[in-house]
């Protein structure tokens, strides 16, 4: 075998194990926030630019007393899974709250809510299966229902490497005071739920970040 076939070959493989590898790295896993372009654990600016957004089609409500959100409502009505609904972007302010069950970085992109007043709730539930599966499903006597979507990608779909950056960074928000921050292999990376009011006038969808949103400060999204 000659040597330029040989040396070929071995530049073929470095790239594809140098872009495979690079494109692992960037994965998103899990839901990712209703909107492509959007990345959980964005900044409040890195959102705004990303969807340009303007006074003239979106509002930024200020988080109230105890509140732990800045709020981006986008002022045109979007649809999803077949029926329209006004999206809410919440954005984490504040310092880390320790008193919490746990907590997410400052100014990070954490959850996309999608409030529904006009739906038919049997519809929506339909709808919603057809594009996620199967949901599990509780019913409260004050709350109404909640059904739950868990991503199919776990914790153990990350590569090691970003497992190890993942489990160091949780290990050094909870030396600072953050409680149950101890990611699982088998621990969903994230979820959706709807939440239809005991009355059925109202429907909420939120797409949760969890762990996307620390995978991602653990990548050093944010610099």
């Amino acid at each position: 075998m000659s040597k330029k076939p040989f040396i070929l070959s071995c530049m073929v493989i470095l790239l594809i194990l140098t872009f495979g590898g690079c494109g692992k790295q960037n994965k998103q896993y899990g839901y990712i926030p209703m909107f492509d372009k959007l990345t959980w654990g964005m900044s409040l600016q890195e959102v705004v630019n990303t969807l340009q957004l303007t006074t003239q089609n979106a509002k930024i409500i200020e988080p109230k007393e105890n509140s732990a959100y800045t709020i981006v409502r986008l002022s045109d009505a979007y649809e999803a899974y077949g029926m329209k609904g006004i999206v809410n972007l919440l954005i984490t302010d504040g310092e880390l709250n320790t008193q919490d069950e746990y907590s997410y970085p400052v100014n990070a992109l954490s959850a996309v809510v999608l409030q529904y007043d006009d739906f038919d709730a049997d519809t929506l539930k339909v709808n919603m299966e057809k594009e996620l599966g199967k949901a599990k499903s509780d019913k409260t006597e004050n709350s109404g229902e909640v059904i739950t979507w868990k991503s199919k990608d776990r914790i153990s779909s990350l590569s090691k490497a970003e497992q190890k950056k993942l489990f160091a960074y949780c290990e050094e928000l909870e030396a600072r005071g953050n409680k149950n921050l101890s990611p699982k292999e088998k621990s969903a990376i994230n979820k959706i739920t709807l939440t239809i009011t005991k009355d059925g006038k109202k429907a909420v969808v939120t797409y949760y970040g969890d762990w996307a949103v620390y995978i991602n400060y653990s990548r050093n999204l944010q610099k």
